[in-house]
């Protein structure tokens, strides 16, 4: 390509030259742009989005430099759509670097509530709902390789939590639903014991409403999701609302999708340690109406041990 020839001109690999051109041209693409909306007939998105795609780990010393940028272009109140598809675009191949890695876990925060969490607002159009799940393909990737620590994602949660919801109940579009289920699954692992007791109260529901989903798919993600959701339960959680989480789930036990079956099974297995007492009388009475009441034995069965070896133990 006219890059490599250029290159071996120079005495330079093809990723020398955009490291080089990085360092010079970057002050100047930036200067103003985290205050100043670029127009969208300008070069500068294009020639940013060049020379971050190229230039590896050169990149990692702007990231601080660079998120004001992307919040500023890919603003939802007044960047283009074109613009902010392409930004975040640009988002998720950064994202998804290896070289960037220790650099974007510094600015996580400032990448998820100024960049991601505000392009992830529903608004009306087939354009936002194109941009939306763009967002949260975004926060899903940030998530799975874990570049917020518990600490970012708690002071986060408050925004994030009323986009997953929201996408959770997005009726015409299954993908947004399963995304949203990825990234509670993910928040919950990172954050367990930082979460707090009244934050799990506003997730359960809308969980439990997803195993009634019409994607069997999403129904498989959620059971993942609710078995996260009850490694963060902190002891003497609510009672009344533990029981109303189990007969939920004791119903979906009889499902007949085999694979929904087994994913409740997991779910449930997780909550025995919650309470043993009120777990093995829950058990008793869902084997009473259940059509596999040998799943309810078992689990029966399960909590009984436990908790003997969890009062040897006392």
């Amino acid at each position: 390509s006219t890059m490599d020839e250029l290159g071996s001109l120079c005495g330079r690999t093809r990723r020398q030259l955009y490291e080089d051109h990085l360092s010079t041209r970057l002050s100047e693409l930036l200067r103003n742009a985290e205050c100043e909306l670029w127009e969208e007939r300008s070069p500068h998105r294009h020639v940013l989005e060049t020379l971050l795609r190229n230039a590896g780990s050169a990149a990692s010393e702007h990231i601080g430099r660079l998120v004001p940028v992307l919040a500023r272009q890919a603003s939802p109140e007044d960047a283009s759509v074109p613009a902010r598809i392409d930004l975040l675009g640009l988002t998720h191949f950064l994202i998804n670097e290896e070289e960037l890695a220790e650099a974007l876990k510094a600015h996580a925060p400032a990448i998820l509530l100024q960049v991601l969490i505000p392009n992830c607002t529903w608004r009306a159009g087939q354009s936002n709902n194109k941009i939306r799940k763009g967002g949260m393909v975004c926060i899903h990737a940030l998530l799975q390789r874990r570049l917020a620590d518990a600490a970012s994602l708690n002071a986060a949660f408050t925004d994030l939590l009323p986009i997953v919801k929201s996408a959770l109940d997005d009726s015409f579009s299954p993908d947004n639903r399963m995304i949203a289920c990825l990234i509670l699954s993910c928040t919950l692992s990172e954050l367990q014991s930082e979460i707090s007791g009244d934050q799990l109260r506003e997730v359960y529901p809308e969980l439990l409403k997803r195993l009634d989903d019409s994607n069997d798919k999403i129904r498989v993600a959620v059971c993942e999701a609710l078995v996260m959701f009850f490694k963060c339960l902190p002891p003497n959680w609510s009672r009344s609302l533990y029981e109303y989480i189990l007969r939920t789930l004791f119903v979906h036990l009889d499902d007949p999708n085999l694979e929904i079956q087994q994913g409740i099974y997991a779910v449930l297995e997780t909550a025995i340690d919650q309470d043993f007492t009120t777990f093995i009388n829950e058990a008793r009475a869902a084997a009473a109406k259940s059509s596999h009441p040998r799943l309810c034995e078992e689990l029966s069965r399960k909590a009984h041990t436990l908790r003997a070896s969890s009062e040897e133990g006392a």
